[in-house]
């Protein structure tokens, strides 16, 4: 295959997530929260009970982050890990906080990862089995040396469990 058939269908579109990843969650949403004037946070707690597959450097994983998001959508994410090594840690131990990958909705993550292998950029970290039927995944990838951050392809579930937490701030 060449040209646009092997392409992923993230050719002429924005991402549709942009994430950073913090040392601590709660001053970290208030403060966006206060700067960009997003007053209704969800967040999630991404362990083995929410995410039942993780995987981290092509081995069984048991890391555990928190994940918040505007109440609108996904298209901030603030992450702070907990536990276990992960992209998280190894970036904020790096580089400390900030824009750590752009996220992009795909079809089918089996041809996201197809994709990337392809091109030889390794796959770093992935999850799934978090949607209300078992279904959704995630999986990063590597190209931290050509722009500084991961990308992210994600595949959603059909029915998302609600959020374990929700943060209101008052702006």
């Amino acid at each position: 295959m060449t040209g646009a058939a092997e392409r992923l269908p993230l050719v002429g579109r924005a991402p549709d997530q942009i994430a950073y990843v913090v040392p601590e969650l709660r001053p970290a949403v208030e403060r966006m929260a206060r700067v960009l004037g997003v007053a209704e946070w969800n967040v999630w707690t991404y362990d083995g009970a929410y995410v039942p597959v993780r995987r981290y450097l092509g081995e069984d994983a048991d890391y555990t982050s928190v994940v918040a998001m505007p109440s609108y959508g996904p298209a901030l994410e603030i992450i702070q890990p907990v536990t276990g090594p992960s992209i998280y840690t190894t970036f904020l131990d790096e580089r400390g906080p900030g824009l750590h990958h752009v996220g992009y909705y795909v079809p089918s993550l089996a041809e996201a990862r197809a994709h990337f292998a392809g091109l030889g950029i390794g796959e770093v970290l992935s999850g799934g089995g978090h949607g209300v039927d078992g279904d959704g995944a995630y999986a990063f990838f590597d190209v931290r040396d050509v722009v500084g951050s991961y990308v992210e392809a994600i595949e959603a579930p059909a029915r998302r469990r609600p959020p374990h937490e929700r943060i209101r701030v008052e702006l």
